[in-house]
């Protein structure tokens, strides 16, 4: 039978539990009270032999406010912040004494402190590593350089995928071990080098520099993907990055000009990207005209992908031709957007009034109707044909 210490108030009771790094063990002491609704107040935690071990406070049985768990030594192991069961950030501390907790494998011994804050999904979106005298470095003890204009204060210092330094922007999911969201590293310079966008299913779309998408080749644009899911958050946060970061990758600013016919294709939230279109043009997000073509990339003008009419866009993220019109500042008339070669090409006409879409055609090489939808004032479809 295990002797019952001193440090241990007597009502304490002995059994398994699971520390707040997510480690387990099988006989701890514990006390502290019980509501109606669960475990309330504060809780402390001791080994075996007396030692304090954990304290932490609940709320209707969810963890608020801090909660602390400490080496055998004494010392400060983990502090982590809560809000009635969220993960707000955390602080982790090595110890090299007998006892204690084991610091992140995948930090180098000289990595002393790990803080980490986390979003309201519970997912990392920002570290920092601290050698023992508290400068900043990365997982391998690489020191952290000034931070160039590039790169956002949203973005830490780590090791990249290659090995090497770099800074990155994330959120990174413990349940499915990867990144969720837009996923941007740069290089030590503050030079970009990837761009990552994966969707809630896990589903990644990858991006590298010098890459031109291409319907039907490569990988998907990631911020076309991210406008697909309906994830507004994602491509605002794309939007911001390539605007003010990368100016030298137009096929982003590109996509603009047909955020709103592409919110009609895909039935996404046409709203909030109307929305974010018009943020566009007011010039929320740096940038020049964004539906002049850049000057490095020549539009064809050959027999296989004529112009729809003289005054069209060429649309590199489709490889395609647009002919839009704006009235007072929002989408007007019949936006026609064509693609693929002109011996089969595909045509999908919408109709805007009042700066929302009405209807949405599809027509095959011919010319022929073989879909129609009607929408809704919101934005939504109200009903469609399908036309032999």
């Amino acid at each position: 039978m295990t002797k019952h210490p001193k440090s241990v108030p007597e009502n304490a009771t002995l059994g398994p539990h699971t520390f707040k790094s997510e480690r387990v063990k099988e006989n701890i002491w514990q006390y502290g009270e019980t509501g109606p609704n669960g475990k309330t107040g504060l809780w402390r935690y001791w080994t075996t032999e007396g030692k304090l071990a954990e304290e932490c406070t609940f709320v209707d049985d969810k963890l608020h406010g801090e909660s602390f768990t400490y080496h055998d030594d004494g010392t400060l192991f983990h502090q982590v912040m809560w809000d009635h069961g969220l993960f707000l950030w955390d602080k982790i501390t090595r110890s090299v004494n007998a006892g204690s907790w084991e610091f992140p494998a995948w930090c180098a011994d000289t990595v002393w402190h790990l803080n980490r804050r986390f979003d309201k999904h519970g997912r990392s979106i920002y570290q920092e590593f601290l050698d023992r005298d508290g400068v900043p470095v990365n997982p391998e003890g690489v020191p952290r350089p000034a931070r160039p204009a590039t790169v956002p204060d949203s973005a830490y210092w780590d090791q990249g995928f290659d090995g090497k330094p770099n800074w990155i922007l994330w959120a990174f999911d413990f349940a499915i071990n990867d990144s969720v969201g837009v996923c941007a590293i740069w290089d030590a310079n503050g030079e970009w080098v990837s761009l990552k966008y994966s969707t809630p299913t896990g589903t990644s779309i990858n991006k590298g520099v010098g890459l031109i998408p291409k319907t039907g080749a490569g990988e998907p644009n990631p911020l076309v993907v991210a406008a697909d899911q309906n994830d507004i958050e994602a491509v605002e946060k794309i939007l911001t990055l390539g605007m003010a970061s990368w100016p030298r990758m137009p096929e982003y600013l590109d996509f603009c000009c047909g955020l709103g016919l592409w919110s009609a294709i895909k039935q996404s939230d046409y709203i909030a990207l109307r929305k974010l279109a018009e943020r566009i043009r007011a010039g929320d997000f740096p940038a020049t005209r964004f539906f002049d073509p850049p000057a490095e990339e020549k539009m064809p003008h050959d027999k296989e992908y004529p112009p729809i009419t003289p005054d069209s866009v060429w649309v590199p993220i489709v490889q395609g031709w647009l002919s839009y019109q704006y009235a007072d500042g929002k989408p007007a008339g019949m936006w026609t957007m064509r693609w693929g070669r002109y011996s089969n090409p595909k045509w999908i006409d919408i109709e805007f009034q009042d700066g929302r879409p009405v209807t949405r055609s599809m027509r095959s090489n011919y010319g022929g109707l073989w879909h129609r939808s009607r929408y809704a004032e919101d934005g939504s479809e109200q009903n469609s044909r399908d036309y032999g």
